[in-house]
């Protein structure tokens, strides 16, 4: 298999470099990875010309987002099976999902046609959990024939031990209710705040399942711009 990997961190940073220690184990391992951190820049892509520094044959560093790591790793390797985004330095759940640029490099293997894994951990400070937690996880995707290019598959591990974890369950997206508060705004700097209710603990949930110890994988597509939503509204207008 051949596998491009990527995230919005870093190419040097620990979370990709582990990752695709454990990724060597399932085939071939191409880096294309943003040259500085791009996190939360969505499906952002570059017009025009980029740079990208060649670090290694399977190595590239690219001065751009996420999704032109994808498009520059598709277009210069042939024969890329499995694109796999992370491994993100916090969670990407519920509507966090919309503005990750490691979910969003998924987003871009599914309009290329290409199956996806994004992983995201609970924090820097649990990288360490890598060796272990994205095997389970990659085993358990790979066994029962989990990998589609309807969909791609966002994997959240959570706090805790691995010998605590509880399992995987595969989870619904759950979307949070977002209240935005007073920001603070000084010297020409505008710092915004929002508050968000993650204490949920319906498993069946990615958030709930990682609040209960589980991993969660959750299917995401671009139809989550969604077309049952479009049919009902053009079923009352008709």
């Amino acid at each position: 298999m051949r596998i491009l990997l990527t995230n919005d961190d870093g190419y040097n940073v620990e979370g990709i470099l582990l990752l695709r220690e454990e990724l060597k184990r399932y085939g071939e391992v191409i880096l294309v990875a943003p040259k500085v951190v791009q996190s939360a820049k969505s499906c952002a892509i570059t017009i025009g010309p980029l740079n990208i520094e060649k670090v290694d044959e399977l190595t590239y560093a690219v001065e751009g987002t996420p999704i032109d790591c994808v498009l520059f790793g598709l277009c210069h390797f042939e024969g890329i099976d499995l694109i796999v985004s992370g491994c993100n330095n916090s969670p990407n759940m519920g509507v966090d999902t919309i503005y990750s640029g490691t979910c969003a490099a998924c987003t871009q293997a599914l309009i290329a046609n290409v199956p996806a894994i994004s992983f995201s951990c609970a924090g820097k400070d649990y990288f360490s959990q890598i060796t272990k937690f994205s095997k389970y996880a990659l085993d358990y995707i790979f066994d029962n024939n989990l990998l589609s290019t309807d969909y791609f598959l966002n994997v959240n591990f959570p706090d805790g031990k691995y010998e605590d974890i509880k399992g995987i369950n595969l989870t619904k997206l759950f979307y949070q209710r977002i209240k935005y508060q007073t920001g603070s705004y000084e010297n020409g700097v505008f710092i915004s705040h929002r508050k968000m209710d993650m204490s949920i603990k319906d498993s069946s949930y990615d958030v709930g399942s990682f609040n209960e110890g589980y991993i969660s994988i959750t299917p995401l597509s671009t139809s989550n711009f969604n077309l049952d939503v479009f049919n009902k509204v053009a079923k009352e207008i008709e």
